[in-house]
């Protein structure tokens, strides 16, 4: 890729060229501080490229550099591609990164939250009934919210329908479509 034009005056140290290589390629990334905690170098993470596909990419490196404007760190990672693929400089992906490191969490469908006053609840079907409960949310991963507190594993919620619900009211869910049994994810 060239910086410069034919005939253009350049200082002492100005880029001329950048030269690419395209069969060792690197990802570099400002990641949010908060988002550090799940990665390290070697581990392993998926990069979604614009036409849908998913690879590999490893983290080579964790640069100590934050940005105090965002709170952001620059990533570097090493992506493992079985092919070579028609890839530019800066063009855009996709990194599915975890949200903490590997650990046991509480998580809930997205469609069996409410907001209530100002808080987020769920229907805990318990006796036949649905019981409202109110949840502390964390973060939102794929379709699913990490549930810091008012949810056990095993409680059953309701993910549909759950709008028209009133406290105590009696639910039956025979073949459980319209449940959803808390998972534990790690």
């Amino acid at each position: 890729m060239r910086n410069v034009n034919e005939g253009a005056w350049v200082q002492r140290g100005d880029p001329v060229v950048t030269l690419i290589n395209e069969r060792n390629l690197e990802i570099e990334a400002d990641v949010p501080a908060r988002r550090l905690l799940g990665i390290a170098p070697g581990n392993n993470i998926e990069v979604r490229l614009e036409d849908g596909s998913l690879h590999q990419a490893q983290v080579r490196a964790i640069i100590p550099d934050e940005n105090p404007a965002s709170r952001t760190r620059p990533v570097r990672f090493t992506p493992q591609f079985s092919a070579i693929l028609p890839l530019a400089a800066n063009q855009p992906v996709t990194l599915l990164l975890p949200v903490a490191a590997a650990d046991n969490v509480v998580s809930v469908h997205k469609d069996a939250v409410l907001r209530q006053g100002g808080e987020a609840i769920v229907f805990v079907v318990q006796d036949g009934a649905a019981n409202s409960r109110t949840v502390q949310l964390g973060e939102a991963v794929g379709n699913r919210f990490q549930v810091l507190e008012g949810l056990e594993p095993g409680d059953v919620v309701v993910i549909r329908g759950n709008e028209r619900l009133r406290p105590g009211q009696k639910v039956s869910y025979p073949d459980q479509p319209d449940t959803d049994p808390i998972e534990r994810k790690s």
